[in-house]
């Protein structure tokens, strides 16, 4: 399916019973150089808010090797 893999779509980064560090090694094997999309409900801090989710998003995208 990798070919046709353009965007990804991702909520509920923070909910730890799916495999995200899966899906991100999967997309990174698959050379996916495109987006990521992230769902989330309208935060009063934006911008705290996604300085924290960038930094989840590095951390469960990061090689474990």
């Amino acid at each position: 399916m990798k070919p046709w893999i353009k965007s990804v779509h991702i909520n509920e980064l923070w909910n730890d019973r799916y495999p995200w560090r899966e899906l991100f090694m999967l997309l990174r094997d698959a050379k996916f150089d495109r987006y990521t999309f992230c769902e989330v409900a309208e935060s009063k801090e934006p911008e705290r808010f996604l300085a924290w989710y960038r930094a989840l998003w590095v951390e469960l995208n990061r090689s474990c090797s």
